[in-house]
C-alpha cells in the first residue's frame, strides 16, 4: 500500500512541487526543533543551573538561533556552499531582528488597538512570520546556486 501511494505521489505530483512540499515539511520540523531547543534550554538553565530566567532566555535564544540556522541551511534548504555561510548568517541575523521588531509591533497593535487576546494574536503573527520566513529563506538567504557555464572551457 505504501509503495502504491509513493508511486501515485511520484506520478501525480510534479517533481518541483514535490521538492517544495518536502522543503516545507523540513522547514516546519526545523522550526519546531528550534522552539523545543529554546524551551528546553530555558528550562534547564533556569531550573537546574539556577540562572535568572532573563539570563536563561537570552542564552536559550542564542542556542536556538544557531540550531535554527544550521537546520535551515544544511537540511531544509541544503545550502551547503561553505563560502556563502558568512553572508547567509548575516542575512539570517537581519531577518531574526526584523521579525522580532515586527512581531512586537504587530502584537502591540493587535492587543492595544484591536483588543485581540495576546495569545491568539501571537499565533496569527507566528503563522504570518513563518510564511514570509520560508519565502525569504528559500529565495533570498538560501537560494540555490545556479552553475553558469564557462564559455572559455570547451
Amino acid at each position: 500500500m505504501i509503495r502504491s501511494l509513493a508511486r501515485t505521489w511520484r506520478e501525480v505530483v510534479p517533481p518541483q512541487t514535490r521538492a517544495t512540499l518536502v522543503m516545507l515539511v523540513r522547514f516546519g520540523v526545523s522550526g519546531v526543533t528550534a522552539a523545543l531547543t529554546l524551551f528546553g534550554t530555558l528550562f534547564v538553565l533556569t531550573e537546574y543551573a539556577g540562572l535568572w530566567y532573563v539570563h536563561s532566555v537570552l542564552i536559550a535564544s542564542v542556542v536556538s538561533f544557531f540550531v535554527s540556522f544550521g537546520l535551515q541551511k544544511l537540511w531544509t534548504f541544503r545550502a551547503q556552499s561553505a563560502g556563502a555561510t558568512g553572508p547567509q548568517l548575516l542575512a539570517f541575523v537581519a531577518l531574526f531582528l526584523a521579525n522580532s521588531a515586527i512581531n512586537a509591533g504587530l502584537l502591540y497593535g493587535m492587543v492595544e488597538y484591536l483588543h485581540a487576546p495576546y495569545l491568539a494574536a501571537e499565533v496569527l503573527i507566528a503563522i504570518l512570520i513563518a510564511i514570509w520566513n520560508f519565502i525569504i529563506m528559500r529565495y533570498v538567504i538560501f537560494r540555490p546556486v545556479r552553475e553558469t557555464p564557462n564559455p572559455g572551457v570547451g
